[in-house]
């Protein structure tokens, strides 16, 4: 049956960023791979793991070692009170997918896995997850009233099919001390921001914007909050393709001619990953970068200076105006797992209200919490760079407008279809009327084996 057819406390700022850089072993943002296994943490008065319980958990980068590694630290101490073994693996999230599908197609998935945003939808859709609406209610009984882009990204037919981690605002960081050098402010739309990069930037050492062009979620999040600015969008409020439009068609050219014709893009932003307009601004080689916090919690423990010349803003507006987006993370058990009840423990464990909220603060803006109440702190009221989060948490449009995010929306993201189409007009010359034509075919056709039309 088709998808159509289912239908649809405080701890201060200071004393938080002393505690992540005490968690740090920092190097280069986002760069590491950071692995955790049992026999690294194991005590002397550690419980006797149950023979058979081992929990492998494959989680995406955050782009802040700190936060990596104490997430593991909190499903190894799980393990110990419940003597389960734990095997937990941050990947950086590029890579992820490819891993991820191998390991389904020998039947040898991770038990727990970090799903992006819509990759919740795209299993669910493949009928490769567990229900865990149990665990899920349990958890909002005790955390009370969560945001909706938290609830819209794990929910199907009022069922749960993942636990959500966190929810990122995607704001533009800007180099505020290059623009008051300049004298210039904030650019207002993609006209100014494109003369403002021409006047700040030098390359090849320093260039105007930072786009991830890759194959990768970062385009995806970035080109999707751009197509919002000309009033376009990939689907409907009812769930149907929306992307072949004369909107879509100006995104793109807005894109290309950044980087072919005014040349405020790196070259090498085409080839990039995840982490590499965060390498790019933390290494002063962008003005501008599109992204959640990840960036800016990495300079506050690194590279304060820097911090310090960051302004957080809203995307330039294009002529349908000027968007806010969030994504969510969540964790997911699939069914080929063999040790499904101890995942739903462990997810509950660790997404404990007091538990997850210690989290939370250590990491100190790097995600808002699901549980609303959890932003209710001094730190959320007053921080310099992050007072604003709560709120666009509340009101900032999901990857999936105008839509929800369903099985076929989540195949296109994952089949990186914007991507494909981006650097065919970039790299290979193809025009954007054909570029945009062959990606609505595309599109079209995964939305036609979903059920949608």
């Amino acid at each position: 049956m088709s998808d159509k057819e289912r239908k649809p406390r405080g701890m201060s700022r200071r004393s938080m960023l002393k505690l992540t850089t005490a968690l740090a072993a920092t190097t280069a943002g986002g760069s590491l791979i950071s692995a955790f296994n049992s026999s690294s943490t194991a005590s002397a008065a550690a419980p006797t793991v149950v023979r058979g319980k081992k929990l492998t958990i494959w989680f995406g980068q955050s782009f802040l070692e700190s936060m990596d590694k104490r997430l593991g630290s909190m499903f190894q101490d799980y393990g110990k009170e419940r003597g389960v073994e734990i095997d937990f693996i941050i990947t950086p999230s590029a890579q992820l997918p490819q891993r991820l599908a191998a390991a389904i197609q020998g039947k040898n998935p991770p038990d727990i896995c970090y799903q992006y945003d819509s990759d919740t939808q795209y299993y669910r859709g493949q009928n490769q997850l567990v229900d865990v609406t149990d665990v899920w209610n349990d958890l909002k009984k005790k955390g009370g009233e969560v945001y909706q882009a938290a609830e819209a990204t794990v929910s199907w037919e009022s069922k749960a099919w993942s636990i959500p981690f966190g929810i990122n605002p995607w704001p533009v960081h800007a180099r505020k001390d290059l623009l008051d050098k300049a004298g210039l402010k904030y650019p207002a739309n993609w006209d100014e921001f494109i003369e403002t990069c021409k006047k700040i930037q030098h390359p090849p050492q320093l260039y105007g914007y930072g786009p991830c062009l890759g194959k990768n979620d970062d385009n995806n999040c970035n080109f999707i909050n751009i197509l919002w600015t000309f009033g376009a969008q990939i689907q409907t409020k009812d769930n149907k393709p929306a992307f072949n439009t004369p909107e879509t068609r100006k995104a793109f050219t807005l894109v290309a001619d950044m980087y072919t014709k005014h040349k405020i893009i790196p070259p090498g932003a085409i080839n990039w990953d995840n982490a590499g307009n965060n390498n790019a601004y933390q290494s002063d080689q962008c003005a501008f970068v599109q992204n959640p916090a990840s960036v800016l919690a990495w300079c506050q423990v690194n590279k304060p200076q820097l911090a310090e010349a960051t302004l957080l803003a809203n995307i330039p507006a294009g002529p349908a105006g000027s968007f806010g987006m969030v994504d969510c993370w969540a964790m997911s058990i699939f069914k080929d797992s063999k040790a499904q009840d101890a995942a739903k423990e462990a997810l509950a464990y660790v997404m404990e209200p007091n538990r997850y909220d210690e989290f939370i603060q250590i990491a100190a803006g790097r995600y808002v919490p699901v549980y609303k109440k959890l932003t209710n702190t001094k730190f959320w009221k007053e921080s310099k760079f992050y007072h604003t989060y709560p709120g666009l948490a509340e009101t900032g449009r999901i990857m999936a407008f105008a839509g929800q995010p369903t099985a076929a929306f989540g195949e296109v993201l994952r089949s990186y279809v914007i991507a494909d189409a981006l650097q065919s007009v970039i790299v290979q010359g193809v025009s954007v009327d054909n570029a945009v034509n062959e990606a609505d075919k595309k599109i079209q056709a995964i939305y036609k084996k979903h059920g949608f039309i």
